[in-house]
Order: structure tokens, then sequence, then C-alpha cells
């Protein structure tokens, strides 16, 4: 028969940790009856580390408690392990981005640590009249203004912050001066001379 005097040290694993032995001791109790010389039983202490050979299949990417038998011979014997899941602990995404309005805008967040279980996320906006989120991330700007998109963990709480900012392009400007109908002649010409002085100074600060 095959019997356990000591647990391994370690019960509790987190997902696709290597199962280990260490620690625990077995007793193999052999029958000798009839073997001249000798008593009707034999004992004998291994440590299990000298079984892992005969263990049994198990899967260590499986979450929860599951049992691990050891099968000598036919001669079994079993414990139970936990194992965890591997919790996200930080996710990194750009602190600032900036887009035009009425276009979309792909943001990236990376998972750590790169193996952690769920890596499922929640995509929030902190003021969607401004900038509207889908739940991959994709941004949409409505009106101009600054708005925060907010990315958490779905499992570990753990969150990162983008401040978007949404801008109406210059080229937006002129094109709504030219579906003007008729416009009176100075301000056309006013409105030149808006938009040129809006690309020198534009111009100067890129200089």
């Amino acid at each position: 028969s095959l019997a356990m005097n000591v647990a391994p040290s370690q019960l509790t694993y987190q997902q696709g940790e290597q199962l280990s032995l260490a620690g625990s001791q077995f007793t193999i109790t052999y029958d000798t009856k009839g073997i001249e010389g000798m008593a009707d039983t034999y004992e004998t202490v291994v440590y299990g580390t000298q079984l892992e050979q005969f263990l049994e299949s198990y899967d260590m990417s499986q979450i929860g408690q599951q049992k691990i038998t050891i099968n000598l011979g036919g001669q079994t014997a079993a414990f139970s392990i936990n194992v965890e899941a591997i919790q996200a602990s930080q996710i990194l995404l750009d602190s600032e981005a900036s887009i035009n309005k009425s276009t979309t805008k792909q943001l990236s967040a990376t998972i750590l640590p790169e193996n952690a279980s769920n890596k499922s996320l929640l995509w929030s906006s902190s003021n969607e009249q401004i900038v509207t989120v889908d739940a991959n991330g994709v941004i949409t700007a409505k009106k101009s203004g600054t708005a925060d998109i907010v990315v958490m963990s779905a499992t570990s709480g753990c969150w990162a912050k983008c401040k978007v900012t949404v801008t109406i392009p210059c080229i937006s400007i002129l094109s709504a001066f030219q579906k003007l109908e008729k416009p009176h002649p100075m301000f056309s010409l006013g409105a030149v001379w808006f938009v040129f002085g809006l690309s020198v100074a534009l111009s100067r600060r890129r200089h």
C-alpha cells in the first residue's frame, strides 16, 4: 500500500506554475507474508520527489481545487492543491492623446504581467458628449474639448487613464466659410485673412 505521511510544502499555486512534491513523505508497505525470515509486511519511507514520475494526469492551467494522485503499481495516495488565477497588476496606456472631431482612433492598453489569467478590460469615458469609447478601446470624437478615457482590469481593479483632446482642424473652419451662400464681400475677405493669420500662427508655433 501507499500512504502519505507528510503533505507537500506547497499546496497553493498560481495558474501554470509547476507542481512539486518537495517536502512530502510517503510510506510504502510491501506484503512479505510467506517470505522466509521476514515479517508479514515491510515498510519503507520515501520522499515525494522520488515519486513524481508516478503522478497521474493533472492540469495546472485549471483554476480552483483539484486532486493530485500518485499511482505506484496500482497503489494510490492523493492530496488536494489549489490553483489560483494570475491577477493583472498593471495596465500600460498612453497618458495623453489627440484626435480630430468626427474621427476615430484606437487606444492600445498592455496588461502586466503578460501571463495574467484574465486580460479582459473595461473602458469608459468621463464625458461622452466630447469623446466615446467602445469595448475594444476605439474612441470617437464628438465635439471639441477634453475628456479622460479610463481602462480597468475586469478582475483585479488596476486601471490607467488617458487624457484625450478633441480638436477641430483648420481645414474644417475654411470649409465652413466656403459653404456660406453669397457671403458679403467684406465678410469673405475677413474670413480669408482670419484663416491666413491662423495658419501663420500655427506655422510659427511649429518652428
